[in-house]
């Protein structure tokens, strides 16, 4: 066989600014040629042009020029009248191979994804179907009978650049390649081989089987194409699944492989494999018991088909926990019937899970379902010990133990909230680990809750309890705020009483009294319910407020306290005085205001006659004139004033003048 693949030209259309491959190769004097545009607007542009070919033989390893072309050419011409498929329905065949991607329809359509999927699939098809390459435009024969160590050729189009190129005439072997292996299942023998190397030669398999290792029947209509994803690795082996199989048969498999011209020219290695033979029925644990030390597993096949002849031993799996890694701890021989594994206790621990597995000679198994398994044990595990929490300020509870060293199923969790509530469980499953979390709410009036911990072992015992921890709650509530009693107004200020905080963790109370720059702190006890506030003036009104504290610094206030304090009267006029002119009969009058007063009021008597009101003043004066009062007498005068709330002080001193 003469033959070789050369990709040897690329270039670059002048009106589209795409690239264009051809590829050519010489097979018993027979120019093969190949052309593969790269986008679908050359596809269609190719598929509507006239195309000529001319050969010529060729001794350089340069490219060509259009002038070498000009001598006696070997020409092949293609009209420019689209996609026929004329020669391929010629082969019936081939024809159901080309339309199951390709139809008449799909051909005349103008819709651009459908365009898209014809070109793809032509450049897929006509890798391996030389007569359906024809019919695309894009494969091309020639016979030369000349001799040379190349041939040159020259490729023309309408409207694209001619394309030149030459192809050598050496004689290339047969390719072997020996990556195929097969691989069974149940009911199925997956072939799978490495396809990375062999993508440059090769587009495409054919998949030939045997029973006999000497005739060989291909098993696949289509050829085999290796496709990845862009997701894919580009190393991934191809695989090819054979399901048309007998189960417990021997057979033989090698792929032949196809070249881009759709050459048959390479074969892999020949690999054997014996069908999956499964063993048909169904194995279960029936029963399991302990007798004298050693534990009883009795097994139980059932089949409608007569596979009790084809199993060849019976396995004994152990595991801890049932979705895990069971370990062989007993086998037995077949003997005509599926028989009873006997195991040691002292080899198995005190639970766990079974399995059984009958194993044919050809190596095919069947699993039972997983039993468990027990010693009976009613001896309780240890308490869990160093029982330790924590309360952080959003409620969550942390607690630790220290691990149980018995085999265990997990810890149970109990709560209460005082000290004389029962403690309940409030894991709804097994904790599994020598901590656990907890949410509580601090929004309520008790401080304290209670926690325990038990142990379970694999047989449900449970333990006693631990010893129950008491926890502390971070305090975020304020205590409940101290309240005002009735006020006591004297002469000596006023006198606050209050209640004190029915809480049980107030550290103290503390009385605030409002100023001009806002409350201040007057006076702080723990115990005391009295305070006499003797800052006072007469008249004004006074606020005041009770600050509760508790142990962890939360603060509760009392509602604001307002006292008038108000004697009934006001501080009166001390000290009066006067002079006199008797020559003008004036007697002036004066004194001292002991704040702003709404009206004065003066009261005047003679000799021992009573003192009368005399003469309401409603300034603010602090003088009066008498004028002209009968003389040789003796007057006693007072006087009085009056705020603007209407209060009145006290009557000053009687001042007597001599007239």
């Amino acid at each position: 066989m003469r033959y070789l693949i050369i990709i040897f030209f690329t270039f670059s259309n002048f009106l589209y600014g795409q690239e264009m491959l051809s590829i050519g190769g010489v097979f018993e004097n027979t120019l093969q040629i190949r052309i593969v545009p790269k986008t679908v607007d050359l596809y269609q542009k190719i598929s509507n042009s006239k195309i000529t070919i001319e050969v010529i033989p060729w001794k350089s390893n340069e490219l060509p020029k259009k002038e070498d072309f000009i001598n006696n050419p070997v020409k092949e011409l293609k009209e420019a009248n689209g996609i026929q498929l004329g020669l391929s329905k010629n082969d019936s065949s081939k024809f159901d191979t080309a339309s199951i991607i390709l139809h008449d329809g799909m051909l005349n359509s103008n819709d651009s994804m459908i365009q898209q999927m014809i070109f793809a699939n032509s450049l897929v098809l006509m890798g391996y179907d030389k007569k359906l390459g024809q019919d695309l435009g894009l494969y091309y024969e020639i016979k030369v009978e000349w001799k040379s160590p190349n041939i040159g050729y020259k490729i023309t189009m309408n409207g694209i650049d001619e394309i030149l190129g030459f192809v050598s005439m050496e004689t290339l072997p047969f390719i072997q390649f020996d990556s195929l292996k097969a691989i069974k299942d149940k009911s199925e023998i997956t072939l799978e081989w490495k396809v990375q190397t062999l993508n440059k030669t090769f587009s495409s398999f054919n998949i030939y089987r045997s029973i006999d290792g000497r005739s060989y029947d291909k098993i696949n209509k289509l050829p085999f194409f290796h496709m990845l994803t862009s997701d894919e690795k580009e190393d991934k082996p191809a695989r090819f699944v054979d399901r048309d199989i007998d189960p417990g048969k021997t057979y033989f498999y090698k792929i032949e492989g196809i070249d881009h011209l759709g050459n048959q020219r390479g074969m892999s290695n020949v690999v054997k494999i014996q069908s999956a033979n499964p063993i048909l029925g169904q194995i279960f644990i029936s029963d399991i018991r302990l007798i004298e030390e050693k534990l009883k597993v009795e097994c139980t096949f059932r089949s409608d088909s007569n596979n009790l002849s084809r199993i060849h031993k019976s396995f004994l799996f152990v595991c801890d926990s049932i979705y895990g890694a069971y370990n062989q701890v007993n086998s037995i021989p077949y003997k005509g019937e599926v028989g009873n594994h006997f195991v040691k206790s002292n080899k198995l621990k005190s639970r766990g899970y079974l399995k059984i597995c009958l194993v044919s000679e050809s190596m095919d198994s069947l699993w039972s379902e997983p039993k468990y398994f027990f010693f009976r044990d009613s001896i309780p595990p240890k308490s869990p010990e160093n029982l330790i929490g924590e309360v952080d300020s959003n409620g969550i509870v942390i607690l630790r133990w220290s691990k149980v060293k018995d085999e265990l199923l997990g810890y149970r969790i109990y709560r209460k909230n005082s000290v004389g509530e029962e403690i309940v469980e409030i894991t709804d499953r097994l904790n599994q680990d020598t901590s656990f979390v907890d949410s509580i709410s601090l929004q309520n009036l008790t401080n304290k809750i209670f926690y325990a911990v038990s142990a379970v072992d694999h047989n449900h015992n449970n333990s006693l309890l631990s010893k129950t921890i008491e926890l502390i709650k971070p305090d975020l509530i304020p205590p409940s705020p101290s309240i005002f009693g009735p006020s006591l107004i004297n002469q000596d200020g006023i006198g606050l009483t209050w209640v004190l905080s029915g809480s049980n963790d107030v550290s103290s109370v503390i009385l605030q009294k409002r100023d001009s720059s806002g409350f201040r702190n007057v006076f702080e006890t723990d115990k005391d319910t009295f305070y006499l506030d003797t800052e006072v003036e007469n008249g004004r009104i006074y606020t005041y407020r009770l600050k509760t504290n508790d142990h962890s610094g939360n603060e509760g206030y009392s509602k604001e306290f307002h006292v008038t304090y108000e004697l009934g009267f006001r501080t009166g006029i001390r000290k009066l005085s006067f002079d006199l002119n008797r020559e003008s009969q004036i007697i002036n009058l004066s004194w001292k205001n002991p704040s702003e007063i709404y009206a004065v009021y003066i009261y005047l008597g003679k000799d021992d006659g009573p003192i009368r009101l005399y003469k309401t003043l409603f300034q603010n004066k602090e003088s009066f004139r008498f004028q002209k009062l009968p003389v040789n007498h003796v007057y006693r005068v007072q006087v009085q004033t009056m705020d603007a709330h209407g209060v009145l002080s006290v009557l000053s001193d009687v001042l007597e003048i001599d007239y």
